[in-house]
């Protein structure tokens, strides 16, 4: 069987060196050189390669690295071998634990569950992340259950928690957190704290303690919401023109024909959709860039196929154009994430592998 990728087909471009831009421009702005950067890896890197992200930043200097399961910790184990990996889905049985000491891979634990497992394991101690959560209302200890934690067989690495909302600056629910994050402090005077994720970093050095979690910035995420993107873009998303079409009379666009042309209009049609992971919610909303022009999207965005209003363009450009940029330097993730009333990184997560990918180092 063969297989064959078009010239100008549809492609996903990953700047690698942009992401370890990110990552040095992130660590130079913690408090002083005694706080780890690490680098937020999970979920594929958001989406775009857990093994190329991780092997650029071990290059760029990180040595730590928070993953979400062993499946994950393994790929940046290959590419990083003395790395600190850290999970932060824990460990949830013996078999488990065992892997991950076999590996040497430090879990997060954030419930009662995790740490009987630890507890009656042989090999003690075990090192491990101590998870509280100050106000984000998912994994961790609540503050009141420290008096029941039996950590007679931890070896705590850091004490963790998580901002909820840290890339609104202004938000007085940082402080509360912080404050939260100080009294745990008390509690655990010898152990070193890690709080900070982007939004985190970008608040001030009170809350960089001793590592920090960037995840989204490294990726060109905006963090700073209404404000200018301090990041360098990462990702951009082309996708190539299978037909140029002018119509010969008024004709309705796409499913349930929500938008109509005129006689003479000039359409593209892109080898793109929602499978591909551009939203359905884009349809009418959106617009790609192409070769100095802005075209609207227009129609309801299908499975695999996406119609531009091409009036915009020179007629010989638009019989000749082969490619359209999606997502890139010139329709941001943060654009595309507020057309879609979503989060930046899902815009990113939702990137199919099925794409041609292009990586530059």
């Amino acid at each position: 069987m063969h297989s064959f990728q078009a010239l100008d087909s549809q492609y996903i471009k990953i700047n690698l060196l942009n992401v370890a831009k990110n990552y040095l421009k992130l660590k130079s702005m913690l408090k002083d050189a005694s706080v780890v950067c690490s680098a937020v890896v999970k979920a594929n890197a958001y989406g775009l390669g857990i093994k190329e992200v991780s092997e650029i930043l071990h290059q760029y200097g990180c040595c730590d690295f928070w993953v979400m399961n062993i499946e994950e910790a393994l790929i940046v184990r290959e590419t990083s071998p003395h790395a600190n990996i850290y999970v932060f889905q824990g460990v949830n049985g013996v078999e488990e634990l065992k892997a991950m000491l076999h590996y040497k891979l430090v879990p997060v634990v954030s419930h009662t569950r995790q740490l009987e497992i630890i507890n009656n394991f042989p090999n003690h101690p075990i090192e491990v992340i101590l998870n509280f959560d100050t106000g984000i209302g998912r994994d961790g200890f609540q503050l009141e259950e420290i008096e029941q934690l039996n950590l007679k067989y931890c070896d705590i690495r850091y004490v963790m928690s998580h901002l909820s909302r840290s890339e609104i600056k202004e938000h007085p629910f940082n402080e509360e957190q912080l404050q939260a994050v100080k009294s745990l402090k008390e509690r655990f005077p010898n152990s070193k704290f890690t709080f900070s994720n982007s939004g985190g970093i970008f608040l001030g050095q009170n809350y960089h303690f001793d590592l920090v979690r960037p995840g989204g910035a490294l990726y060109g995420v905006n963090i700073l919401e209404g404000k200018k993107n301090p990041m360098l873009n990462v990702v951009e998303f082309n996708a190539s023109v299978l037909n140029h079409k002018i119509f010969n009379k008024a004709h309705s666009i796409g499913y349930g024909g929500t938008y109509k042309v005129n006689k003479g209009d000039k359409v593209l049609i892109l080898n793109t959709g929602y499978y591909d992971g551009y939203r359905r919610v884009l349809s009418n909303k959106s617009r790609v860039y192409a070769e100095g022009f802005y075209l609207p999207v227009i129609g309801v965005v299908s499975m695999n196929l996406t119609a531009v209003d091409a009036n915009q363009l020179p007629d010989e450009l638009f019989h000749t154009i082969k490619n359209v940029e999606l997502i890139g330097e010139k329709i941001t993730i943060e654009e595309i994430a507020k057309l879609a009333n979503t989060d930046q990184r899902e815009i990113l997560t939702n990137l199919q592998y099925n794409c041609k990918r292009i990586y530059i180092k």
